[in-house]
């Protein structure tokens, strides 16, 4: 199986990307990230700078083996400004690649044509177990909800609908007392790269299950300083702990697809 994947530009993506590998990776569509966290002033509070300075600390931690550059990957490369990737340049060079499989992760929302060119084999690596959370930072805001049982990674069918296709899978990443949001993240990136291999080297893919509810919607616009706030403020209060002491009944009341 032939799989192109679209993604972004850090270190996380690198890492996915060369976890693909040995799934048949053939191509690589880039996406630069935009920056967030700026006020209308164009600046960043100092909490939102910490804690992305904390993220990427502790993804230089998990994925310490990502490639330092795609280049490394030895195969075919297109670099775009975010959104870009809904350009005829974009499709061309997908399509010229003749891959089995399209992946996403990280990319903007992709639409036609490259939707219905792939359709039913286009894959999203969705951070976050949908449909109980979706749209952005969906392993963000379950924790400042309190609720560690909706951190995890959706993989499911791309469609026009926005992570609304059918799920192929999901995992909850391995939760310890002393994690903080930035482990858990990478966790769940982990679980979610490991069941993207798998399904990218079926010869077929299930037709998933559909998703029921409408969950929780993140936008991008509601990740504030006094967010942050209130998720540190959850785990010192011990919120990890309370959950591994009932992990079972709690994981029970938000009930996650197995790999189909």
């Amino acid at each position: 199986m032939r799989t192109v994947l679209i993604t972004s530009s850090h270190q996380r993506h690198r890492w996915v990307a060369a976890a693909l590998l040995q799934a048949g990776l053939a191509g690589v569509v880039i996406e630069e990230k935009p920056s967030i966290g700026l006020s209308r002033e164009g600046t960043v509070d100092p909490r939102v700078s910490t804690y992305l300075a904390e993220r990427a600390g502790r993804e230089a931690q998990w994925f310490a083996r990502a490639p330092k550059t795609y280049a490394e990957l030895g195969v075919p490369l297109c670099q775009v400004a975010w959104g870009g990737s809904n350009s005829d340049d974009v499709f061309r060079f997908v399509a010229g690649l003749s891959p089995d499989r399209v992946a996403l992760f990280g990319s903007s929302i992709i639409r036609d044509p490259l939707l219905s060119r792939f359709a039913g084999s286009i894959i999203n690596m969705h951070l976050g177990l949908s449909p109980y959370y979706r749209g952005s930072a969906t392993n963000f805001w379950p924790l400042v909800h309190g609720l560690p049982e909706c951190v995890g990674v959706t993989l499911h069918h791309a469609t026009l609908r926005v992570d609304g296709g059918h799920v192929l899978g999901q995992r909850r990443p391995p939760v310890v007392a002393d994690d903080g949001s930035h482990d858990l993240g990478c966790k769940a990136i982990i679980e979610g790269a490991v069941l993207m291999a798998d399904l990218l080297s079926r010869d077929r893919l299930s037709e998933g299950r559909p998703q029921v509810g409408a969950g929780v919607l993140c936008r991008r616009s509601d990740f504030t300083p006094e967010s942050i706030d209130d998720l540190h403020m959850r785990l010192r209060s011990g919120m990890l702990t309370r959950y591994i002491e009932d992990k079972r009944r709690r994981d029970e009341r938000y009930p996650i697809v197995d790999n189909l």
